[in-house]
This record gives C-alpha cells, sequence and structure tokens, in this order.
C-alpha cells in the first residue's frame, strides 16, 4: 500500500481540526471539534481543560479517518495554539486548568522576568505564566512533574509517553530564561526540533482514535508557525496574515530587522527571518460584536452582508480592537476596546464594517513598523477563517495597499502540521519545498488606489488614539 497521505492535526483556540492531506496539498478529508475557554476580563485570565483538548482529537482524528484509507497515511504531526501552559504530573495527567496564550495574569512576572533576563518578555510568554503559577497557585507548581505545550499534550496523549517540540527561534524555556526565573529547571522537559519524529502512535491511542499503531508522530509547532509553512509564506517579502479568533502577522526577510513593538525570529530556513507578532482579539472582536451584542448564533455571520453596503471608512467610525489588551505593537494588557466618531447618522452595518476596517488598520500598523526598520511587504498571504470572507480580503488589500492572496487552503495551521509532517517522514526534503509543493493560490485581492487613500488617512487616526488614550487606560483600569 503506497503512503501517500499526510494528516496534520491543529489544537487551535476554540477548536481542534485535524484533515488529511494528498502529496499536491489536496483536500483529501477533515473533522474538526469545539471546545469551551474560560475568560475572565476583570483578572484577565483565559483557561482550558487540557483533557478537552484530547476529546475534541479523539472525535475529529476518528471523523476524518473514516473517509479514507488509514494504511495510505505516512505521519500526523500536531501543532496548536501557545504559548498555553499545561501542568502534568508523572502520570501525564494536567494538573488542573491550561493558561492559554490569552491569560495575561503574569504581568509582574513578565516585568520581573525581562528586568533580570535584559530583554522585554511579554506576559503571554511560556515562562511568566508558570512564575504566576509558583506564586499565585503554589500547589499546582509543586505538583507539576513537567510542564508543556497544548500540542504537546496531545502528541503525548498519542504516543502514550511525554513528547515535546519546538523551533529554536520560539523555544518556550530556553535555559537563560529558566535560570531568570528562579523556576526548577528539572520541571521543563528537552523539545526536540519540530519535523523530527518524537515517537509512534501508541495501542491505547489507536483504539481511541483509528489511527494505525504505530504511526510516526512528527514533531509540531505553534499554530503561528505552521501558519507560516501553510500560507507558503517563505519567500523574501512575503507576508502571512493567519487570522482567526486572534491575528498572526510575520513576514519573511533575509536579515534580523529590528522593528519597534515587533518580535523577530529565526525561520525554519536557514539565512532567512521572521519579522512581525501576534494581535490579541481581531476575530473574537467580530465574534463578540455579533454573539454578545447582536445576538447572532454562533457561525452566524449575515451581518457581514448589510456592513458590505457600508462605503469603506464606515463614515469616519474607527474601532479599537483591544478587547483583551493588545500584544504587538502595544504591548499592552491594559488596554480596552474603543469605538470612535459615533454620530446620529451610524447603524448597526456601520460598527459591524468597522470592525472589520480595525483589523486591516492592525495590519497597516504591523507593516509601518516593519518598513520604518527598512523592511518591505511584497504581498500578504490571507489564511484562517478571516480569509473565508471576501469583503475581509477586500478591506485588508485597500487598507494596507498590499496584493492580498488567499490560498487554496486557508486553514493553513493545520495544512502547515501535514507538510511537517511531511518532513519528517521524509517525504520533502524540506518546509520550502513541502510549502511550494503543497500551496496554490485560490483568489487574488489587488488593491484600489482610490480607496486606499482614503483608509490611508483613517489609519492615521486609528494609530494616533492609543497614545491618546494611553493614560486613560491606566486610570480606567485603576478603578474598582
Amino acid at each position: 500500500m503506497t503512503r501517500d497521505l499526510l494528516l496534520g492535526v491543529d489544537a487551535g483556540t476554540t477548536q481542534l481540526k485535524a484533515a488529511v492531506f494528498a502529496l499536491d496539498g489536496r483536500l483529501v478529508a477533515s473533522a474538526r471539534a469545539s471546545y469551551p475557554i474560560s475568560v475572565n476580563s476583570e483578572t484577565n485570565a483565559a483557561e482550558q481543560d487540557p483533557a478537552d483538548w484530547w476529546q475534541a482529537a479523539v472525535t475529529a482524528i476518528g471523523a476524518a479517518l473514516a473517509e479514507i484509507d488509514t494504511r495510505r497515511l505516512a505521519a500526523l504531526a500536531v501543532g496548536g495554539q501557545g504559548p498555553t501552559v499545561v501542568a502534568l504530573d508523572g502520570s501525564l495527567r494536567p494538573i488542573g486548568p491550561a493558561l492559554t496564550w490569552m491569560d495575561l495574569r503574569a504581568t509582574a512576572e513578565a516585568a520581573q522576568i525581562s528586568h533580570l533576563a535584559g530583554r522585554t518578555i511579554p506576559a503571554y510568554f511560556f515562562l511568566p505564566k508558570v512564575m504566576w503559577l509558583k506564586r499565585a497557585q503554589p500547589e499546582v507548581y509543586a505538583a507539576a512533574q513537567s510542564f508543556c505545550q497544548a500540542w504537546d499534550y496531545v502528541a503525548t496523549q498519542l504516543a502514550g509517553a511525554l513528547v515535546v517540540s519546538s523551533s529554536a527561534g520560539i523555544a518556550p524555556w530556553p535555559p537563560d530564561l529558566i535560570a531568570a526565573s528562579g523556576l526548577d529547571p528539572v520541571k521543563f522537559p528537552a523539545w526536540r526540533p519540530m519535523g523530527e519524529c518524537l515517537g509512534a502512535v501508541c495501542a491505547a491511542a489507536a483504539r481511541a482514535t483509528g489511527l494505525p499503531e504505530g504511526l510516526p508522530i512528527v514533531g509540531g509547532i505553534s499554530d503561528f508557525f505552521e501558519g507560516l509553512i501553510g500560507s507558503g509564506a517563505v519567500e523574501r517579502g512575503v507576508a502571512c496574515d493567519n487570522g482567526g479568533t486572534s491575528q498572526g502577522f510575520s513576514v519573511c526577510w533575509d536579515a534580523p530587522l529590528t522593528a519597534e513593538g515587533l518580535l523577530k525570529f529565526p525561520s525554519f530556513v536557514a539565512g532567512q527571518w521572521y519579522v512581525g507578532g501576534p494581535v490579541s482579539t481581531t476575530g473574537k472582536a467580530l465574534d463578540w460584536w455579533l454573539t454578545a451584542v447582536l445576538d447572532a448564533a454562533e457561525g452566524d455571520y449575515s451581518a457581514l452582508e448589510d456592513a458590505a453596503a457600508v462605503r469603506p471608512g464606515s463614515e469616519r467610525l474607527v474601532f479599537l480592537p483591544y478587547l483583551a489588551g493588545e500584544r504587538a505593537p502595544l504591548w499592552d494588557p491594559g488596554a480596552r476596546g474603543v469605538f470612535f466618531g459615533l454620530s446620529l447618522g451610524h447603524r448597526r452595518a456601520h460598527l459591524t464594517r468597522s470592525i472589520l476596517e480595525a483589523v486591516a488598520y492592525t495590519l497597516c500598523q504591523l507593516i509601518e513598523c516593519f518598513q520604518t526598520a527598512g523592511g518591505q511587504v511584497l504581498e500578504i498571504r490571507a489564511c484562517g477563517g478571516q480569509a473565508r470572507s471576501p469583503l475581509w480580503c477586500r478591506i485588508k488589500a485597500d487598507a494596507t495597499g498590499c496584493r492580498v492572496v488567499v490560498p487554496e487552503v486557508i486553514d493553513a495551521p493545520v495544512l502547515g502540521a501535514a507538510i511537517i509532517a511531511g518532513v519528517g517522514a521524509g517525504v520533502f526534503d524540506g518546509f520550502v519545498t513541502g510549502a511550494r509543493q503543497m500551496t496554490r493560490p485560490r483568489d487574488i485581492y489587488q488593491p484600489d488606489p482610490t480607496q486606499h487613500a482614503q483608509y490611508a488617512a483613517l489609519y492615521g487616526v486609528y494609530r494616533d488614539l492609543y497614545p491618546q488614550l494611553r493614560s486613560m487606560y491606566s486610570r480606567l483600569n485603576s478603578l474598582t
């Protein structure tokens, strides 16, 4: 039997996706399963039960495999949300809820470790959250035999043994930071590079999921990195806009540009770098508006049809999407959302469109930071749930002035996981080869110069609002 299929698994923020791909990138079968997230905006907590991820994996993988001959599978890889802290006991069972990437309670710990390390370590990073656990929940920290990420937990359940993978560019617990944190280094397992074979599907996992026992498990990575590979953003000047619950935006470049407010990290390709950063609540801001305010059913995006009829610029209405603070390029967990410019002439559709435009303005701000540092964005590969909306893609192209390309497979992280699996199985000789073979464009949006000029003026208002409000955010957050 020819092993010509690859399985990618992506444990995201709100759902787990499992997808089987042919070696040319054609989607053969897929399934997904959702799970809840507990968010407390007062305390900045954002937690999940890791057991929900595993149950979703069993459900989604089983449903996807029902459509194929599993003997054709060459390998699988698991990636997902992060940095998310999972505490495990000696039997690899989770101790308490996981602290997701959205959890920002470790602000004080981030400041402490940043001071000791001599560089900025944001509160959403892995080690500050473990430091917070040690201080706020010492019983959990003491009981933990090891810490890992979301994708590690799922891969560990599949392998029946602790397996941890990462990349040197985004290593979650480098030795120097462990030393600066004062945490116990034995609680942080050695990780293997993404793309290496970590183990094989154990008998118990095979029975639970329908996977063949012994199928190779290849080390995965965060959905941020997976999206870079799965979108095909592997060439100089090509950016990946991975828009889902949150936003990940990074540009491939041939030098480690230092841009204010942006992160830089080495690529999985020697000599290349990625410059960009994560944005907190973009797609989540739209979901909040539709479900919590408009009382629409989850997944009902019919309101976007009305937004399409509103003229670009939403009649001079500007939205700041900082509903859970903001990461790049502001790095302010205390920032909050704002509708600016409301008038009696505005209707529901104007507010809906302004949220879509706010996400585009966020991309403009990231691109501006990158260009100020000497870089250039030649093209944006749009993926994730936001890429399903032609209106949103058109707004992004017009606002940024960049060509926006939507790949055939917009769930780029899960395709990226499959490509990583192919590298580990020896199907591809590297990530670039795999990305070139398995990604192709579906739709292309060229920017309209007239609309771009109008959006550029409104983007200036968007960019200048936050500095004007920063002191007011502090004042607001100090109130009880």
